[in-house]
């Protein structure tokens, strides 16, 4: 065989050999095909598991999950061992022993009851505030509030209390001031005993349930409430000049004697020898008027 001949048969051998190499060799998979594998593997490890324990209970909320999320699981689940477990009351006497772990009293008052901060009332309201805090420690014994919550709640609702009555007395403060000055304006020298007329004639002609009213809704402050009964007074006090001696001594009439009498200059005369008698006049007269004082 020639050198020639001999060249040609070993590149055909070479190329053969090249094209075989090429056959064998599989294709390179893609990075999104690697990827799909790797998830697929990754949320199917439910299936390397043993029939008997593949669909237990305990694993279904893993289904679709990756063996990352099992082992957190497994780990969160390992830190609560030999912690105590709270479990959800089921009937009245469960619910008793569950509030009375919870820090309820053993009782709603006595000595074993409820503790809470002690707040002065006035006298009038104190037997209604004494009884409405009572019932407030039964209903919150009734719904298992311990004592904290309990006497956290009592102080903010009574805090709350004493800043409405502050801030109502001050108003009704402000407004008697400013009815006062009001009045002391309009009727100058004649307040005083413009005043006592308006207070008198309120007193002989209103009932106690209008006094209660008017005191409640403090209107009986309000400068055009006192004008009303001071003309009240006044027409009441010239139709009993009109009527003569005889007539029964109401609270405007001894109010018209105190005025008669203090409107004497005598009774403002230090030196005058009628100053005596006239302030013992004027001294019954205000008994009469004023006699639970």
């Amino acid at each position: 065989m020639s050198e020639e001949t001999t060249e040609a048969a070993q590149g055909t051998e070479t190329a053969g050999a090249m094209e075989t190499s090429e056959t064998l060799t599989p294709e390179s998979e893609s990075p999104s095909t690697q990827t799909t594998s790797v998830e697929t593997a990754s949320t199917n490890w439910k299936t390397s598991l043993p029939e008997e324990i593949r669909e237990h209970a305990a694993l279904a909320k893993y289904d679709g999950e990756s063996v990352e999320s099992l082992a957190k699981g497994y780990i969160h689940a390992s830190s609560m061992i030999g912690q105590e477990k709270l479990v959800k009351p089921s009937n009245d006497e469960e619910w008793s022993n569950f509030y009375n772990e919870m820090g309820r009293p053993a009782e709603a008052t006595g000595d074993k009851g409820y503790k809470f901060k002690t707040y002065e009332v006035p006298e009038p309201q104190q037997e209604y505030v004494t009884g409405r805090v009572e019932s407030f420690k039964d209903m919150s014994h009734k719904l298992g509030l311990s004592a904290d919550q309990a006497a956290g709640l009592h102080d903010w609702y009574m805090d709350g209390n004493v800043e409405n009555m502050q801030q109502a007395n001050e108003s009704i403060a402000e407004s008697e001031r400013v009815a006062s000055e009001t009045l002391k304006k309009d009727w100058g020298q004649s307040y005083d005993a413009k005043l006592g007329i308006a207070q008198s004639a309120l007193k002989e002609y209103a009932d106690e349930t209008f006094i209660e009213f008017l005191e409640g809704s403090n209107l009986g402050n309000h400068p055009s409430m006192l004008r009303i009964f001071n003309q009240i007074g006044e027409a009441m006090m010239e139709d009993s000049q009109l009527e003569g001696a005889g007539v029964n001594k109401t609270p405007l009439r001894i109010q018209e004697s105190i005025n008669t009498i203090m409107a004497k200059p005598a009774y403002w005369d230090a030196d005058s020898p009628e100053r005596v008698g006239l302030v013992r006049e004027v001294t019954d007269l205000m008994k009469q008027l004023h006699p639970e004082k």
